[in-house]
């Protein structure tokens, strides 16, 4: 909600001046709160098409595409065509648990912050050894082969460049 999203803004230190990319934004509501309330530009990045397009509509019906911009497709293919050290955040909730080369994910995402910039992430991670009715699920109705423990995103990320700050929710 939007006390999640507010929590995110503060810790990342957003405002009106930020750049933020919104990795795997859905129906852009986050992508929308955060430029509404910032005052912020905000690139909001959705593989799913049909997401991507209803959350177009929704963003011009509130007025904000001037501020919101929406990209489809793979983040690990778009991200290639963005500007390196020029963001100063980059927001993702229930997002990183989908890709399955994390460490290409965390180093993209470094390379696009700019110095002193941030990188939020809201995610599951396993917190024990998972049986088999649970990795079917995860694989078949969330789309996640591998979810990840807290030390092997925390290793991931620090091999990217990333300091960690973690709290669990």
């Amino acid at each position: 909600g939007c006390a999640a999203i507010e929590e995110a803004m503060a810790l990342c230190s957003i405002d009106k001046t930020s750049r933020v990319v919104n990795l795997g934004s859905g129906l852009g509501g986050p992508s929308r709160f955060i430029s509404a309330k910032a005052g912020c530009e905000v690139l909001a990045v959705e593989m799913q098409h049909d997401l991507h397009r209803t959350a177009q509509a929704l963003t011009d019906r509130c007025g904000l595409s001037e501020a919101v911009t929406h990209m489809a497709g793979d983040f690990m293919e778009v991200e290639k065509f963005l500007q390196r050290s020029s963001y100063s955040a980059i927001v993702s909730w229930l997002t990183v648990l989908h890709f399955s080369d994390r460490q290409a994910l965390f180093r993209s995402c470094y390379e696009l912050l700019q110095p002193g910039g941030f990188f939020y992430m809201a995610d599951l991670c396993r917190c024990k050894s998972l049986s088999v009715q649970e990795r079917k699920l995860l694989r078949e109705e969330v789309y996640c082969h591998n979810l990840s423990s807290v030390a092997e995103l925390t290793d991931e990320l620090k091999a990217a460049g990333f300091c960690i700050s973690f709290q669990e929710m």
